[in-house]
């Protein structure tokens, strides 16, 4: 139950990437292939609930159009039979800046086991 990085990079649809604009994220849990997120046991999904994200490194994409976030899963996949589980990120909800594309989709990771 250990804090890993968890690179994330803004690009456009052709792959390059789009510095000088800065992005809250919120991240949540999946199971590999399931479309409802993961929940804990009081019920809440997301960095609330099975996900902690470090202080230190805020959820955000910065400047240099990366994020580099440490975080924590805090449900194992023996729980759910050895499933695998994805992070779900995206733009955090609230007021978009004046230079924020409106068309900032989100991005599913590579499937993980958690042990």
């Amino acid at each position: 139950n250990e804090f890993f990085a968890l690179n994330v990079y803004m690009v456009d649809q052709k792959g390059v990437l789009q510095p000088n604009i800065e992005v809250p994220i919120s991240l949540e849990l999946f199971v590999e292939g399931e479309s409802v997120p993961v929940v804990d046991s009081a019920g809440t999904t997301g960095t609330k609930g099975c996900v902690e994200v470090d202080p230190a490194t805020p959820a955000r994409i910065d400047k240099t159009g990366c994020a580099k976030i440490r975080v924590k899963v805090c449900e194992l996949s023996m729980n759910l039979n050895n499933r695998k589980f994805c992070f779900v990120i995206r733009r955090k909800p609230g007021p978009r800046p004046d230079n924020l594309p409106r068309d900032i989709n989100p991005t599913m990771t590579r499937p993980m086991l958690v042990i």
